[in-house]
């Protein structure tokens, strides 16, 4: 059994390759590293059971679908059913049942090394890793209630955060390391090698443990990497310009090439792939596209499409589409990530997008008046000998091919960056399109039959297809022109604002619905209530009978005081309500008083013993995904190794101390001390001073032991 999944597991790692470097570019942060996963094995049925993803800033978590997007900062919570995830490089994680899972950073930038951080915080429940490592300085770990593991590259692990403090760890293949201790003072490490079980206790032991394997979630691994195994056969001819573009097209390419459609030649685009889809007929007569079967989600302020195609990651988010009339959609690989390579346009009421053309960056060089020529959401009603024929059964008017001169004097910056790969086919499309050569002028005049159009309201629907309406219900003004909403600079944003405000309504709805619950469960709760005093009014009627039939019999005996069923359930109830709600005020000011949160000093971060020494914090961004020390004022964008950052490149030292990257010189004491002083006063600014090494708040060295 182990010789088989093992032999499954190296064959995905050689799949995979040598290297895991990350080389695409992100549209949004052209001058910083971003990352993504996405989860590509849900088993979700829409029933309150699925695995959600929880992002941060967000207000309702979302059911982890097929292609949905992973960033730093989200929360994986699995219930019944389990996922898995998959990021670029080919590292897979799945959670079991029951499970929690917070990417915290990815490759965020160390401050005082070379290294670069993922950080993964098993709250709860199990994980199985295939760790495939970014770049050769990565620190990949699995942070738990009593450990931090670190994985070797090309490691396979079971990590199980059980209850009470314990956590299990399985390394299947490769070898991993563990960080773990009681306190600051008292951290020890170890090493796990392939085929060992160890538990670090509720105590902060290490033990050699025996595996308990969970036979349902082996199962279900040892089912997924036969699938795998079954996927990335090359059963296809590998074209070989395909090769030099990023890992995540090649992985593409290698997995479902020929599965889900073919790789053709053309002499204008090159190497595209054609999926089998576009020979399937919808019911109603409808035609498979681009940009239609899936949904739209919020991910760092962007809206991300999240295709329901199995195969759809890759493709929806490097490269674009070309529709051609013999072929259909036709998929031109690309190196630059997008959430979504699509054209918008509003039009009072409604949202329009349609797959991104190589034309559209000649139309936004062209741009006058907020319109572009050759495309349906500019169509002008004109009997003008230049205006191409309108589609037969679209409906709408044509679309002018001829530019004037006022149309080339406007010039508008387009949303989405030229991919370097694109610049020769770019050229060859120019030329065709001037020359007016049907093959490039078809998909203009097929434009209109490309559109999605949404009502406002419905831009955050899971089945958007299904809101689809006809180009005939858009408003237009007297002279049958579209109806722009102002401002017209960037219906994209306008998408993205309008997403999010629905997604408060829904919420603020959701919210309402809770308190209108609440209010009818305290209706009831009333009624009852009243019910109860009735019976208590008449139960010490009947106790006032007895007592005067005791005061005849004996004036002279005492009469015990009587409690009501509920005051005897619950003495408190006897209280004033003043006293009552100063206890609980008092109680909850104490727990505030006591509570703290635990300091994170079992972490292969190297910037944090030196902040435990110098009495400095260390603390994570999942949002700007970086590392940061406040009272320094430094953070991932300032050190040397990251990107989009044009100041003075710094370091931390192992004193606690600020130096400039490029020597080994410290800043001087005085902007160093003035750094750190605004927030830890005169003992912060000592530490801060080259050389120095405060002790942490506890006066403990915290030295690591070996």
């Amino acid at each position: 059994m182990k010789k088989g999944i093992a032999f499954v597991v190296l064959s995905l790692f050689v799949f995979i390759g040598a290297r895991g470097d990350s080389d695409n570019n992100y549209i949004y942060s052209w001058d910083t590293d971003t990352y993504f996963g996405y989860v590509i094995y849900p088993e979700a049925k829409h029933d309150g059971k699925d695995a959600i993803v929880l992002r941060e800033g967000q207000h309702t978590p979302e059911v982890a679908d097929l292609n949905l997007p992973i960033s730093p900062g989200d929360t994986i919570r699995t219930g019944e059913r389990r996922c898995e995830i998959q990021f670029d490089t080919g590292t897979i994680l799945r959670l079991d049942r029951n499970s929690e899972l917070k990417i915290e950073t990815i490759l965020a930038q160390s401050l005082s090394s070379k290294n670069q951080l993922t950080n993964l915080l098993l709250k709860r429940g199990q994980i199985f890793v295939m760790y495939k490592r970014y770049v050769r300085k990565e620190i990949f770990q699995i942070i738990t209630q009593n450990a931090a593991v670190k994985l070797n590259h090309k490691s396979v692990a079971v990590i199980l955060a059980g209850p009470e403090g314990v956590t299990d760890v399985l390394i299947k293949e490769g070898r991993a390391r563990m960080l773990y201790g009681a306190n600051e003072n008292a951290i020890t490490r170890g090493t796990i090698k392939k085929s060992q079980m160890v538990t670090v206790t509720a105590q902060h032991k290490m033990v050699p443990g025996e595996y308990a394997a969970d036979a349902d979630f082996e199962e279900w691994n040892a089912k997924i990497n036969k699938e795998f195994l079954d996927l990335h056969e090359d059963k296809s001819v590998m074209p070989l310009p395909i090769q030099r573009l990023p890992r995540a097209v090649y992985y593409f390419a290698q997995k479902y090439g020929s599965l889900y459609g073919e790789w053709l030649w053309d002499r204008y685009y090159g190497y595209v792939w054609r999926p089998f889809l576009n020979d399937r007929t919808y019911p109603g007569g409808g035609r498979w596209m681009p940009y239609a079967h899936g949904r739209w989600t919020s991910v760092q302020g962007h809206l991300f499409w999240v295709p329901y195609e199995r195969w759809g990651w890759v493709p929806y988010h490097l490269g674009i589409w070309m529709w051609n009339k013999k072929k259909g959609w036709l998929w031109i690989p690309g190196s630059v990530f997008a959430p979504a390579w699509v054209d918008w346009t509003y039009y009072g009421g409604f949202f329009c997008w349609r797959p991104w053309m190589l034309m559209d960056w000649y139309a936004f060089g062209v741009r006058m008046d907020g319109q572009f020529p050759y495309f349906a959401h500019l169509i002008h009603p004109s009997d003008d000998p230049n205006m191409i024929p309108e589609p037969p059964g679209s409906g709408v008017n044509s679309a002018r091919h001829v530019l004037t001169k006022d149309q080339l004097k406007s010039k508008k910056t387009p949303p989405y960056p030229m991919p370097k790969e694109f610049k020769e086919t770019y050229k060859k499309v120019l030329t065709a399109l001037k020359k007016g050569e049907d093959w490039v002028l078809s998909p203009l005049e097929e434009i209109p039959n490309h559109m999605m159009i949404v009502r406002t309201e419905d831009l955050n629907a899971p089945e958007i297809h299904e809101k689809n309406v006809s180009l005939s219900v858009l408003p237009r003004d007297e002279n049958g022109l579209f109806q722009f909403q102002e401002p017209l600079q960037d219906p994209h944003r306008q998408a993205e604002q309008a997403y999010n405000r629905n997604e408060k309504m829904t919420a603020l709805r959701e919210k309402i619905n809770e308190l209108i619950m609440d209010l009818e469960s305290l209706k009831d709760l009333e009624n009852q209530e009243w019910q109860m005093s009735e019976v208590i009014v008449d139960s010490r009627a009947q106790d006032k009978q007895v007592v005067n039939r005791e005061e005849k019999d004996s004036k002279s005996s005492e009469v015990p005081m009587r409690t009501t069923s509920r005051e005897q359930a619950d003495p408190a109830f006897r209280a004033s309500p003043e006293k009552t709600s100063g206890r609980s005020e008092g109680l909850s000011s104490e727990i505030s008083r006591t509570y703290r949160s635990p300091v994170r000093f079992r972490d292969w971060n190297p910037d944090v013993r030196i902040g435990r020494e110098a009495g400095i914090s260390i603390r994570y961004s999942s949002r700007y995904n970086e590392v940061r020390c406040p009272e320094l004022n430094i953070s991932s964008r300032k050190v040397a190794g990251s990107r989009g950052y044009s100041g003075p490149r710094v370091r931390l030292t192992s004193g606690g101390s600020v130096a400039p990257s490029a020597s080994r010189g410290a800043v001087s004491a005085a902007g160093s001390s003035s750094a750190s002083s605004s927030s830890r006063g005169s003992s912060g600014s000592a530490a801060s001073n080259a050389g120095s090494k405060n002790t942490s708040s506890s006066g403990k060295s915290g030295k690591v032991k070996k």
